[in-house]
């Protein structure tokens, strides 16, 4: 009898750590979503780490880890938080990969999804910030690729190689707020001009960054152009995010917040293990109770 309680428990923790624990977040209908911060510090370049190869910690510049979790709450767009962003000096050693967990650490997909704000599908912030008054803008963009594999990846166009209008999908280019995220609303908006004046028009912007993972497009490996294909366009999910700055010198991030995520599908043999496993459970159950038999 003990053995088969043992058995169903082993079972029951299975399909918990199996299952999603959505993350904190700022408004519920993210949290339905499955909307969080960067949880997941993967890799990084040689700027953030130690000469035996392990990341460096205590809280400054080069301490990658400033990159999980929220965005300070005590900012606005003239005078953004220093405090909590990492600075980055070159392509070649200035790059930052992070991912999205849940509470038991299961890497999650990020998903393309069309009912998030405005149909983007994250938020990148930096230390971009009104000098001398809006719009005159301080921002030093980076450049956003993304991956499915942690090895082949996506890159997100600037707006002068997309052809778009308007939002520019780098990072560190809009001033950002700590208050938390906008939904519904462009999330990179802070500020509209009527005539010549420009004017805080609403409260609870986010600032900062946000793209659309669709209009990514295929680079391979991200350090090689010579990879790039332009022609081949479009995400339907990503698991891991690599900010870096592109040899443009001095992007500085801060936070990245993801407005849907869901677990990675499990893999065939792991459902059957988990079937193999029930039918199990009732087999020993009808050996330990014979009236169950029939």
């Amino acid at each position: 009898m003990k053995k088969g309680w043992l058995i169903l428990l082993l079972l029951t923790v299975f399909l918990v750590f199996t299952s999603q624990a959505f993350a904190l977040t700022y408004l519920p209908e993210d949290a339905a979503r499955g909307g969080m911060w960067a949880n997941v510090l993967v890799d990084a370049g040689a700027e953030y780490k130690n000469a035996d190869g392990s990341f460096k910690t205590g809280g400054g510049w080069s301490d990658a880890h400033n990159l999980l979790g929220p965005i300070p709450t005590n900012q606005d767009p003239y005078s953004p938080k220093h405090t909590s962003i990492v600075t980055m000096n070159n392509k070649a050693a200035s790059w930052v990969q992070l991912g999205f967990a849940d509470t038991f650490g299961n890497l999650l997909r990020v998903n393309n999804d069309p009912t998030n704000p405005e149909g983007y599908d994250a938020i990148v912030w930096g230390n971009a910030f009104y000098s001398g008054g809006s719009p005159n803008t301080w921002n030093e963009p980076g450049t956003i690729y993304l991956s499915q594999d942690g090895s082949t990846w996506w890159k997100l166009p600037w707006d002068t190689e997309s052809g778009a209008t308007g939002k520019t999908q780098t990072f560190d280019y809009t001033p950002g707020e700590g208050d938390g995220l906008v939904s519904p609303g462009a999330p990179w908006e802070n500020f509209v001009k009527t005539g010549s004046t420009w004017t805080h028009t609403e409260t609870g912007l986010a600032g900062g960054d946000a793209f659309d993972m669709s209009t990514a497009f295929y680079v391979g490996d991200w350090t090689n152009p010579a990879d790039d294909n332009p022609a081949l366009v479009g995400l339907d999910w990503f698991q891991y995010i690599l900010l870096t700055g592109e040899g443009t010198g001095g992007p500085d991030p801060d936070s990245v917040y993801v407005f849907s995520s869901s677990p990675v599908p499990l893999p065939g043999a792991v459902l059957l293990l988990g079937s193999g496993l029930a039918r199990f459970i009732v087999i020993f159950r009808r050996k330990q109770l014979p009236h169950l038999r029939n």
